[in-house]
């Protein structure tokens, strides 16, 4: 009904833009070739990749980066955020995140091209890909005609049969023996923690 578009961005050294605490101190150990006084080490400003909270600092930075421009976090997930105010009514512009990597929603390229030049003031973007296909694994479809965007999973399926070797077996109705009853005693003593990852990745 909106007629929406899809863009999706990436965000280059996720990681890296995140200042650290005031109360934080990090140290590291310099590589070969760098040379500092006795007695003194290199403290951190900024994250790096192989610190514990890198991920956590990150989403802080982006999060509070996505309010102060006049984005909203949507109650039922707060990596889903909506523009509040736009010149217009009419104008909806959203905006989901995992990590580094962003997909928008838009009808109004003004918005859009608003809000994505002030976010690459800010970070270093990636290549943006206006025509979407693909996206976190899930395949995009757009239809114009019909004003609809249909999310597919056919590849993640077939990627799934193939890994446990099901690819010719035929479909069924049940995911299991009709009238079969388990029962407690057929559990094994001893669980193969191999094995429960197995299936459990197996029935997602």
């Amino acid at each position: 009904q909106e007629s929406l578009k899809l863009v999706t961005f990436d965000i280059k050294g996720a990681f890296m833009v995140s200042e650290t605490a005031e109360d934080q101190n990090l140290y590291i150990q310099l590589p070969k070739g760098y040379e500092v006084p006795e007695g003194m080490t290199a403290k951190l400003d900024y994250m790096l990749y192989g610190c514990s909270d890198r991920a956590r600092k990150f989403w802080e930075t982006l999060s509070t980066w996505m309010e102060q421009y006049g984005c909203e976090a949507v109650n039922a997930d707060k990596t889903l955020f909506r523009l509040k105010h736009c010149d217009n009514d009419w104008t909806v512009m959203i905006v989901a995140l995992y990590v580094d990597d962003g997909l928008v929603a838009h009808n109004s390229d003004e918005e859009y091209t608003k809000f994505i030049k002030a976010l690459s003031e800010r970070f270093e973007l990636s290549a943006e890909s206006t025509k979407v296909t693909w996206y976190l694994g899930v395949g995009v479809e757009h239809n114009w005609d019909q004003g609809t965007i249909k999310l597919v999973q056919t590849q993640y399926v077939n990627d799934l049969l193939a890994r446990f070797n099901m690819t010719d077996c035929n479909p069924v109705l049940t995911p299991m023996e009709v009238g079969q009853c388990l029962l407690s005693t057929d559990c094994p003593d001893v669980v193969d923690k191999a094995n429960l990852k197995e299936y459990q990745q197996l029935v997602g």
